[in-house]
């Protein structure tokens, strides 16, 4: 039986919180409004003040920074 999202990330909330400081402010902000606050891009952009394609790249560099990060190099490995 595979794990679900929620049991692979279910004890890991510091290790989430840890990695969520090492991006900048509106990268965090990005995440966690889109991921989870589950809100639209649109929402997102009039909240934080910028444009949808820049909500977009903030999430975009924000996804990639969090991948490439050593912590979670075997994540998806399992």
């Amino acid at each position: 039986m595979t794990e679900s999202a929620e049991e692979i990330a279910g004890g890991r909330d510091s290790s989430v919180l840890s990695l969520l400081s090492e991006l900048n402010e509106d990268q965090r902000e990005v995440l966690l409004l889109r991921v989870i606050a589950d809100l639209s891009l649109e929402h997102v952009a009039g909240i934080m003040k910028k444009s949808v394609g820049a909500i977009k790249q903030l999430q975009r560099r924000a996804l990639l920074a969090l991948k490439a990060h050593p912590e979670l190099e075997n994540w998806g490995s399992r």
